[in-house]
């Protein structure tokens, strides 16, 4: 047993015990943070998602599918571990038992399995519902706006789960390191950590995934663009700029997030929450171009977007071969000058300002191409019965899948094969 009195008069072996309740306290005190986050997600997120989707405006199993077992999680810290913890800290002076503690609850953190295995079908989702339903998005940033979110998204929160094992392990490993191998604690503190580090190799794997999800959250925040947040998205580089108008000679500030795919030109904005950004414009990576730079203390600007566009392009040459048949790249307007608008095959098909040229060559060209393909379905006269079609059968066919009707339908082998509609198997195509 240590004196407290004693304090006073440091000597190697308190100094060692004054670590060790260090480390202690320090998991203490950020388990306590940590149940407040689980609470967060549990009791205000799950539980109000939960409600609206009782009400019918987007499926309960959404729910239940992004928050996966926190419940189970938030239960077991809440009512047993930090309790316990709380109780191994108060008496530590009498005696010291971190690793007694764990021998008990160690094993229960194989729970985390099944949240970190759903963790990224949960992103998805959540980014998904958010663009969809306007009842979702409406209570996602409801309870985001307010204080106990400390300006956080729920992904944000979400990501606590994936960390928090390793962190144990962190803390378990750097208490051993301290603790004499003659103490009673160190056996048990020994298997414990045997049982996290094995708990913690389902997170692991998690882990990268998880860092790089964090920053584009963080990059989310200050520049409150939500296609920012996705999966698909790989932050590669940031960095301040200033740019030379030539109406005037005037520089002006500028702040670049480069992404994989994209990137994002902004400008500084007042904040009292940490660095804010207003984006002045989105570029596409394809079709940038980089000019040399005769700054010769520069030599290497722009380097680093020189090769981001590169391994761009070596990830899309089924675009670029679609391209060539439309005999246009479609490049997008990146400055507010335009007012055209067309959907993009290579963006996910979102719309994007394009230059009047492009707009009237895309919407002219896919008109085409849909009067040529309704042109060669009506002048077929493929029979339903004819040995020249590669397969007959019928098929559900509509947009609404309550009012689906069934059709006959018939590949024919012609070059290139056409596919025909029938409203019965004799009668000619639709």
């Amino acid at each position: 047993m240590i004196d407290k009195d004693s304090e006073s008069e440091p000597n190697d072996e308190e100094s060692t015990e004054q670590k060790l309740y260090k480390i202690a306290n320090e998991l203490l005190q950020t388990e306590r943070a940590y149940v407040a986050r689980l609470h967060l997600l549990d009791q205000v997120f799950c539980k109000r998602l939960t409600e609206e989707a009782s009400r019918g405006s987007f499926p309960p199993e959404v729910i239940r599918n992004i928050f996966s077992n926190i419940s189970s999680i938030y239960s077991f810290h809440g009512k047993f571990l930090l309790h316990d913890l709380e109780n191994c800290i108060s008496h530590w002076w009498e005696r010291p038992g971190l690793g007694y503690v764990w021998l008990q609850h160690a094993p229960f953190l194989r729970m985390y399995a099944d949240y970190v295995r759903n963790f990224d079908q949960s992103m998805e989702l959540v980014r998904t519902w958010t663009e969809r339903s306007s009842a979702f998005r409406n209570i996602i940033q409801d309870i985001q706006s307010q204080e106990v979110c400390g300006s956080l998204s729920l992904q944000h929160h979400m990501l606590e789960p994936v960390q928090r094992v390793p962190r144990y392990e962190m803390l378990l490993r750097d208490y051993l390191k301290k603790l004499p191998m003659d103490n009673p604690d160190y056996e048990p503190a020994h298997k414990s950590l045997q049982t996290i580090s094995m708990a913690a190799t389902h997170s692991n794997t998690a882990i990268h995934k998880a860092e790089s999800l964090k920053r584009l959250l963080e990059i989310y925040e200050m520049v409150g663009e939500e296609e920012v947040v996705n999966p698909t998205n790989e932050f590669l580089r940031e960095g301040r700029l200033l740019k030379l108008a030539a109406r005037n000679t005037s520089a002006m500030e500028r702040h670049l997030f480069l992404f994989n795919n994209f990137l994002l030109c902004c400008t500084p904005k007042f904040s009292l929450v940490g660095h804010r950004y207003t984006v002045r414009c989105r570029i596409g990576m394809d079709g940038m171009q980089v000019q040399q730079t005769t700054n010769e203390d520069h030599p290497s600007t722009f380097q680093v977007i020189q090769e981001a566009i590169d391994v761009f392009q070596k990830k899309n040459e089924t675009f670029k071969l679609a391209s060539k048949e439309l005999n246009v790249g479609e490049p997008v307007v990146c400055w507010k000058c335009s007012d055209n608008k067309v959907a993009l095959e290579y963006d996910g098909n979102k719309l994007n300002k394009v230059c009047k040229a492009c707009y009237s060559i895309l919407t002219g060209r896919r008109g085409e191409r849909m009067e040529e393909k309704k042109r060669r379905i009506l002048e077929s006269e493929a029979s339903p019965v004819s040995s020249d079609n590669i397969m007959t059968g019928f098929l559900l066919y509509g947009d609404n899948p309550e009012t689906l009707q069934q059709v006959w339908s018939v590949i024919t082998r012609t070059e290139p094969p056409v596919l025909c509609l029938y409203t019965a198997p004799q009668r000619v195509c639709m």
